[in-house]
């Protein structure tokens, strides 16, 4: 009990803070350069996608976690629709990142040796500005690597229904934070169609996969020894 409440603390601060740093950021302050008003605005939208990246990208790690730790079909079965429909939304994603020159870091969450890829140049009268705010994001998102390599190593070492328990409230975790980001993100770029849609193709595949962890859950407290 005292490990899962452990791992519980770890994802919630890890999920809260998702957005956390594009929050801090976005406003209606008016600022005297029309080059730092078009930087923020691109800033925002490049630190919101890098934090709906991430969410798939942890989702993806837990599942393939899961398929290497557990040995029950069910959550090994529902390890693999996680990983599958995460990717197939991470790859919409990047899809539309590139096309807007949104350049995103992409982490392998799962790996031993990991090296983040991104933060391309700033450039602009507001240089200096735009680039300190993107040292605020990357930093955010080091923190947020760091804590969920720290969730995912103390899951590692759990075993058998302890393992499936923790990995399912982890997923649910996650998924209930995903809703609160997408919709976030849903109010604040409503006038951008492309990324509103992209957005709203997440929403009911967190809502389910946040029921059947619950669900799962139950089950295995119902049949517990």
């Amino acid at each position: 009990m005292r490990m899962r409440r452990h791992l519980w603390g770890i994802s919630l601060g890890v999920a809260l803070s998702c957005g956390a740093a594009w929050a801090r950021d976005t406003g209606t302050k008016q600022e005297q350069h029309e080059g730092v008003r078009l930087g923020e605005a691109s800033e925002d939208q490049i630190g919101f996608t890098q934090q709906v990246a991430f969410l798939d990208q942890t989702q993806i790690a837990l599942g393939k976690l899961a398929l290497e730790q557990s040995k029950d079909p069910s959550v090994r079965a529902f390890a693999q629709r996680l990983i599958q429909e995460h990717q197939q939304h991470l790859q919409s994603l990047q899809t539309f990142a590139e096309a807007n020159t949104l350049n995103l870091a992409l982490v392998d969450l799962g790996a031993a040796d990991m090296a983040m890829g991104g933060s391309g140049p700033v450039d602009g009268a507001a240089g200096g500005e735009l680039e300190e705010r993107t040292v605020k994001y990357q930093d955010a998102y080091l923190q947020q690597v760091n804590a969920f390599t720290t969730l995912r190593s103390q899951l590692s070492q759990l075993q058998g229904r302890d393992f499936d328990r923790a990995f399912l409230e982890q997923v649910s975790s996650y998924q209930k934070q995903g809703q609160k980001l997408v919709n976030t993100g849903l109010s604040r770029f409503r006038e951008d169609t492309a990324f509103s849609v992209l957005l709203g193709r997440l929403v009911p595949v967190l809502q389910r996969h946040q029921n059947e962890a619950q669900s799962m859950v139950k089950a295995l407290d119902s049949t517990q020894p």
